[in-house]
Formats: C-alpha cells, sequence, structure tokens
C-alpha cells in the first residue's frame, strides 16, 4: 500500500477537521433555531446564553483570535464551536479561519516531524510527540500573533506597508524584543556557568569597557577603544548650537544618548526644529546617526 504524501495528508487532514468542527457548530445553529423553543425553554442556560452571548457584544477581533487557537488547545474546541453556531458567528468566516488554522497546524507539524526524522530514525515516544505539538503550538501561535499585529495596524493606520515592514523587521533584532522574553533563558545559564567555573566575576567578559558592557557604557569610549585600529573611521564631537542651517545635515536623522537601555530615548528627528526642541534642556550627551532604511 502506497503513503500519501505530506501534501495529500495536510489536505485530507485539514478538511476532515473542517468538517468535524463544521458539525460542532450545526449543534449550536440547530439550538438557536425557532425550532427547538422547547430546548430553549426547558434549560435555563441557554436561554441565559444567548441572551449574554450575542455577536454585537463580542470583540470580533478577539473571537477571531481565539478561534485560530483552538485547533492548538485540546479541550477547547466543543464548547467554542458549539457556541459559536449558538450565538450566529458568520459560518464563511467560521469556515474560513478553521480552514486555515488546520491547514498552518499540521504544516508546522508535518515539517517538525521530517526535520526530527533526518537526525534520529528511532520511532517516537510519547515524550517526543508531546514536544512537536508544543512546539507546533507555538510556533503556530506565533505566526497568528504576527498576522493580528498586522491586522490591528491596518485597522489603525490603513494599508501601510511600511509600518507592516517594521513590525516584521524589529522580530528579527532582539534588542526590540521583550524584556523578559529576551533575558530569562540566560537566567539558568549564568547559574549554570557559576558552578561551573566556580566563581562570580561576570564582568570580567569585557574589562577594557565600563561594567562590561552590561549597562551604563558609553558609545564614545568604545569608539575611542578602536581608533587605535581604526583611526579614520570616528563619531565627530561638536556642540549641537553649532547647527545652524538644516543643509548641515541630512534629515531625517536618528538621535540617541550617548549612554542607552536598550533603544531608550532613541527618536527619529525630521528637521533641525525638533532636534534643537529635544535637546534644548537636556543635560546628557546626544549622538546623531544617519537614518537607515531599515
Amino acid at each position: 500500500m502506497n503513503k500519501i504524501t505530506a501534501f495529500e495528508f495536510v489536505f485530507l487532514f485539514s478538511i476532515g477537521a473542517v468538517m468535524g468542527d463544521i458539525g460542532l457548530y450545526s449543534i449550536g445553529y440547530v439550538l438557536r433555531t425557532q425550532k427547538n423553543k422547547f430546548l430553549q425553554s426547558r434549560f435555563k442556560f441557554w436561554r441565559k446564553l444567548k441572551s449574554r452571548f450575542t455577536i454585537q457584544r463580542l470583540d470580533k477581533n478577539y473571537l477571531d483570535y481565539f478561534l485560530l487557537l483552538t485547533r492548538c488547545v485540546p479541550g477547547s474546541r466543543i464548547p467554542t464551536y458549539v457556541t459559536c453556531g449558538f450565538i450566529g458567528y458568520s459560518v464563511k468566516k467560521f469556515v474560513l479561519l478553521l480552514l486555515l488554522s488546520a491547514i498552518l497546524y499540521c504544516s508546522v507539524g508535518v515539517v517538525l516531524i521530517n526535520t526530527l526524522t533526518q537526525f534520529s530514525t528511532e520511532p517516537f515516544s510519547l515524550s517526543k510527540q508531546l514536544i512537536i505539538s508544543l512546539l507546533a503550538f507555538l510556533i503556530s501561535t506565533l505566526i497568528f500573533k504576527i498576522y493580528f499585529s498586522i491586522f490591528k495596524l491596518r485597522q489603525k493606520f490603513g494599508i501601510t506597508l511600511e509600518l507592516i515592514k517594521i513590525k516584521i523587521l524589529r522580530l528579527k533584532h532582539l534588542e526590540y524584543w521583550p524584556t523578559l522574553l529576551l533575558y530569562l533563558p540566560f537566567v539558568p545559564t549564568f547559574i549554570y556557568l557559576l558552578f561551573k567555573h566556580r566563581g562570580f566575576s561576570p564582568l570580567a567578559a569585557n574589562p577594557a569597557i565600563y561594567m562590561s558592557g552590561l549597562i551604563g557604557e558609553r558609545k564614545s569610549d568604545i569608539d575611542q577603544l578602536i581608533q587605535k585600529y581604526l583611526p579614520e573611521h570616528h563619531l565627530q564631537i561638536y556642540p549641537l548650537s553649532d547647527l545652524t542651517h538644516e543643509d548641515q545635515c541630512e534629515f531625517p536623522l536618528v538621535l540617541k544618548p550617548d549612554s542607552g537601555l536598550r533603544g531608550n530615548d532613541v527618536r527619529k528627528v525630521n528637521n533641525l526644529n525638533e532636534l534643537r526642541a529635544i535637546t534644548k534642556d537636556s543635560k546628557i550627551t546626544w549622538i546623531l546617526q544617519k537614518l537607515s532604511r531599515f
């Protein structure tokens, strides 16, 4: 008997899953119709549900997001899909969202399985299956999060490709990630290294830089360190009061503090007036940088 291809598996799985979802939706829809007044009159739960939860009173964006996630969360599909039918959620939207989530979730799982089989020929144990399911859930959730972030930008600002590009590009640079998400994995690593090397000396990594670059270092100090090797590349130091005409600089520019922390106080200035307004009462040292298109 011939094995089906990965594409055929994803297709059949998605169609079968959505057909079952439509069945659950139909149960809620049948309970909602006038032909089932008997059920609604006998069971207070259904009457209370119908009076409190209508499609107009639900936040559609959050409901759409939750529908996509139910594909990955065990035990959430039956109550969610029956409720969607009961409150009159759009059938077309219901089918499209769940078909999308089924295709994505299944595709991620297939890719993970194929990747793991290249490194190991042993049969998948229960623990490996759980790990694959968890990874598929996390990856799918991240993709859904990116999609809804873009959707919110379009709702708020209109169809602006530049804003969408910025949102995606921020994910590629670790400095824009949430602080907790970025630094939490380093905690167990740091503790492990303490025991391994039997010493508490985290600031010995870069002794030539203030605090080893952990916090509080100045960009100008680092610039001076490399003058021995790259004398032709250095920061040009002069008071901002010397800027009297906009043609002295190519605006827009990026204004950042000499001693910063993960993007704090970094600003884009479009003209000389904005630059003067920001730095007028400031007591810190600033650095002007050419704006990158990325």
